[in-house]
């Protein structure tokens, strides 16, 4: 009995020190969220994403809704917005991880976000394009 009894002590005491350790992650703004993808991916500037589509060695991905995408978007661009990525990436635009990829969304938000959970799924050459759709549109650059 006595065993029993210490044999359970030490089961509880082991349950509540792995319970103890964990951590409930932080409340976030969807700016502090953003800001926080930011710091963890690489953001292209507009006129660098520019060359590059040029060059064409990149895959050009909207992370927008498939109604933004159809209201306008850059050439040869792959759609699948932002909340189907983990489902559709592979299947649908690229399951090499090896692949270089050049988000964008209208603004920028969605796009590092986007970046963000394609560097997590292992996507090593994920970048953002800084000022996402809008910015492409207001310069000029090639649209469809």
């Amino acid at each position: 009995m006595k065993r029993n009894l210490l044999a359970s002590v030490i089961v509880l005491a082991f349950v509540l020190s792995l319970c103890a350790c964990q951590t409930l992650p932080r409340e976030m703004t969807a700016k502090e969220y953003m800001a926080e993808a930011r710091e963890t991916i690489v953001e292209v500037p507009l006129p660098e994403a520019k060359a590059i589509f040029e060059r064409g060695d990149y895959i050009f991905l909207d992370c927008r809704t498939e109604t933004e995408f159809n209201a306008g978007h850059i050439p040869k661009a792959v759609n699948l917005q932002r909340g189907l990525l983990e489902f559709y990436m592979g299947k649908k635009v690229t399951a090499d991880k090896n692949a270089k990829i050049m988000v964008y969304c209208k603004t920028g938000g969605r796009g590092s976000l986007a970046t963000k959970t394609l560097m997590e799924m292992g996507y090593k050459n994920a970048v953002n394009m800084g000022g996402g759709w809008t910015a492409w549109k207001e310069a000029g650059y090639p649209v469809e």
